[in-house]
Order: structure tokens, then C-alpha cells, then sequence
């Protein structure tokens, strides 16, 4: 009862304007993007929680606008974050990011693109955590027979306001498919290898999603981490697409 009502407000919050026929183009809650931007002049909106281990937890958003085709602004964080090992609490960085597509899907050929991203040091003080961040991916989307799948690779410079700017080099896959009406799911794997002396950081993810309609998806995934990545994270959350502004 409490989940239908919570669903039904969010249907009424946030698809009341949105043009029939565009469905919602999730980000979350996988660590990879595809290449296909917003259609023009839409607006998406992105929110969930995520905890992991050592009692730390995260509000991730994310807020889409479709400037034209086919360029894609998005600005969003971690949102409200908490650390529970060293009691933290406050906002978390700020990032603003560019995705432009360059090659469109036909066939077996994958759509092609870029996502750009800066980082702002933003969070309070209290995380002890204003960086800045910059990136540069390119991003390949396709489909074979009933499986989507999505591949990013490219190079994040981090710290880069800070005397010793770390850089690593992101390698994600991920697969999705539709398993049965509504329901569907997405197994990922997303490396972050290092150019300096550190250690990987390997993901690997499972998640569902629910298509609860075509502009509203509801997801949970769950990721275990090796060597330099947390021991075990938990995502879930709503893609919801708003409304057309122009």
C-alpha cells in the first residue's frame, strides 16, 4: 500500500507535462553512460540512495536537459553524504558535465560520444573532500538481439587543484536486457586502472530495474569491489523524466 501510494506521488510530482512517446534515459545506477543524449529540450531528473560499506551513505542525484541535438547537459554529486567512521556529514562535490554524440545507432554499428565532466570543490567542510575532478570519456552504446550493452573508456584526472593530480584510466562494460514485461536487468563491470602507484579499483555490478511507465524506472543494484574499491556498495533509486521546456 505505502509503496503504491510513494509510486503514484512520484508519477504525479514528476510526468504531468512530459510529451507522450519519450521515455526516460537512465544513467543510474550503473557507473557506465550511454551515447544517446536527452531529446531536445526535455528534462530528467535522478535520484537514489547509496550505502556501503563502514556505515557510509550517499544521496547520488542527477538533473538531465537536453540542450539540442544531440548534446546533453547534466549536473548532479553524491548529494548528502554521511561517513560514519569518522561521523561526518554535509554535501558532497558538485559536477557538471557535457555529453555530445557523434555517430548515431544503425544496426549493428554502435552510437558513438563524448562525455566530458569537471568536478567542483564544493562539498562543506566537514567531508574533508573538496577536489576538483576532471574527465573525458568516450562512450559506444549497441544492441545485439535482445542485449543492449554500453562500453566506457577514457582518462579522469583527480585532484587536479592539489599538488599531486592522480590519474587512472576508466574501463567499463556493461550488458542489459529485458527479462519480462517491466522488468529488466544490468550486469556490469567497471575498472578504474591506475597510471600511478595505486591499486585498481574493479566493480562488478548486478541491478533490476522496473519500467513502472516508459518516463518513470525504479532501480536496485548491488556491487561488490576489489582491491582499491569499497568491499560492497548498494544503489537504488528513480530515473523520472520531468517535463519539455522548449
Amino acid at each position: 500500500m505505502r509503496i503504491t501510494l510513494v509510486v503514484s506521488l512520484l508519477l504525479l510530482i514528476f510526468a504531468p507535462q512530459v510529451q507522450a512517446g519519450v521515455a526516460a534515459n537512465p544513467t543510474r545506477p550503473t557507473f557506465s553512460d550511454n551515447a544517446h543524449p536527452m531529446a531536445t529540450g526535455h528534462i530528467e531528473f535522478e535520484l537514489g540512495g547509496h550505502f556501503w560499506k563502514h556505515d557510509q551513505f550517499g544521496t547520488p542525484f542527477l538533473l538531465k536537459l537536453g540542450l539540442a541535438d544531440p548534446i546533453e547537459f547534466k549536473l548532479g554529486g553524491e548529494g548528502f553524504r554521511y561517513n560514519g567512521v569518522s561521523e561526518e556529514l554535509g554535501f558532497s562535490n558538485l559536477g557538471l558535465f557535457l555529453k555530445g554524440r557523434f555517430l548515431e545507432q544503425r544496426g549493428m554499428t554502435p552510437a558513438m560520444g563524448i562525455l566530458g565532466s569537471v568536478i567542483l570543490p564544493t562539498a562543506t567542510d566537514d567531508l574533508h573532500e573538496r577536489t576538483c575532478d576532471m574527465g573525458l570519456l568516450l562512450l559506444m552504446t549497441g544492441q545485439f538481439g535482445p542485449m543492449g550493452w554500453d562500453f566506457n573508456t577514457g582518462i579522469r584526472f583527480l585532484g587536479v587543484d592539489r599538488d599531486n593530480t592522480f590519474m587512472d584510466i576508466p574501463v567499463i562494460l556493461a550488458l542489459s536486457a529485458r527479462i519480462v514485461g517491466p522488468l529488466g536487468v544490468i550486469m556490469e563491470v567497471a575498472d578504474y586502472i591506475p597510471l600511478d602507484d595505486q591499486d585498481n579499483a574493479l566493480h562488478l555490478l548486478g541491478a533490476i530495474t522496473w519500467a513502472f511507465t516508459p518516463r518513470l524506472i525504479l532501480d536496485f543494484a548491488f556491487v561488490k569491489g576489489f582491491d582499491g574499491a569499497p568491499d560492497w556498495e548498494v544503489h537504488f533509486g528513480f530515473t523520472a523524466t520531468l517535463a519539455r521546456l522548449w
